[in-house]
């Protein structure tokens, strides 16, 4: 266990994302089996606290960037990135906030459509193609924006059906979903087809290790979202009466899995919050602490691994220097598992 890397590959965004999703998901499965009676409010709680950090963070990097004018010199590309998706989140919970009320229907004298609930999400969608173009034009990914402009017709099916203008059976509402599910079963596909051709070979590679890796991932992710589809849209046509937690129990893995995957997956947006650095950088700087967890390595005995390796990687710099800028000695501590 390197506890560097749990610093530096960190993404707290997407964690933030998916650990509010994934208890949103146990809470939301709890209600429709009758065995929690929460407010729908409750219920929402996790997506609201989601959403709100996302704006909190996005109006301290505004008052850090009118603060710093001295780091904007590379950073307006991270600083509008920063801005659309705060401008995203928000649309979602408007989005959120109206389907909350519309199940709340005590609060209204008077009801309205679902199609008023997912207006929100059909002004986001063109949008979200908007901000796909301009950040594949600066090298930025967006995948939550990815993911709600390829779902713009099963919004409007969803809506629709909600609203009873269409009969139609869930599963053939789910047919956009189908159709989008396809991509990614055809990147798990390739995934596990390279991880095949990589365990054919006598010699233990890298390049072996992370086509397991990486197939491991996409398969614990898609198929896991493909049942629980499958099985949602059984459930609401009748066709099987399954329990809502049993339904719900493959996105719970898919979700879990993706949690796991944001403490390694990377990136993020050095303006949130007004960090004005990497998360790795900035919780250093906030909690000196952890730099001496971050100096302890456990592992195999590795003989030939000396103190020279720290150099070849500027990133451990972080945990060998105190980063308020003290001159402290941290002694890099290695525990070898015993043979």
């Amino acid at each position: 266990m390197d506890g560097k890397r749990l610093f530096v590959d960190c993404n707290p965004s997407k964690f933030i994302i998916f650990s509010s999703l994934f208890v949103f998901s146990i809470v939301l499965s709890l209600k429709l089996d009758g065995i929690i009676y929460w407010n729908n409010w409750c219920i929402f709680a996790p997506l609201f606290i989601w959403k709100a950090s996302v704006i909190a963070g996005a109006l301290m990097g505004c008052i850090a960037w009118s603060r710093h004018p001295e780091s904007r010199a590379e950073g307006y590309v991270e600083f509008y990135a920063m801005l659309i998706s705060a401008g995203i989140h928000s649309l979602l919970l408007l989005f959120e906030l109206l389907v909350c009320i519309k199940l709340e229907t005590t609060f209204l004298p008077v009801d309205y459509g679902w199609v008023l609930c997912f207006f929100p999400i059909l002004v986001l969608c063109p949008l979200s193609v908007a901000a796909c173009i301009w950040g594949f034009k600066h090298d930025r990914s967006l995948e939550l924006e990815t993911v709600i402009s390829s779902n713009v017709l099963l919004f409007i099916f969803i809506a629709l059906k909600l609203d009873n203008v269409i009969d139609w059976q869930w599963k053939a509402v789910f047919i956009p979903l189908w159709v989008v599910m396809c991509l990614p079963g055809i990147v798990a596909l390739y995934y596990v087809i390279w991880a095949l051709l990589f365990l054919r070979q006598p010699q233990y590679t890298t390049d072996r290790k992370t086509s397991l890796t990486y197939a491991t991932i996409w398969l614990l992710v898609v198929i896991p979202l493909i049942a629980f589809e499958i099985l949602l849209s059984f459930r609401l046509d009748g066709d099987a009466q399954l329990e809502f937690m049993s339904i719900f129990t493959p996105l719970h893995v898919c979700l879990f899995t993706l949690m796991l995957t944001s403490c390694g997956g990377k990136g993020g947006n050095r303006w949130w919050c007004g960090m004005r650095s990497d998360f790795c950088t900035a919780l250093l700087r906030t909690c000196s602490c952890l730099t001496l967890y971050g100096n302890i390595y456990v592992g195999e005995k590795d003989d030939s691994s000396s103190v020279s390796s720290s150099e070849n990687d500027p990133r451990e710099e972080l945990f060998l220097r105190d980063p308020r800028g003290f001159d402290v000695n941290y002694s890099i501590i290695k525990i070898n598992v015993p043979d």
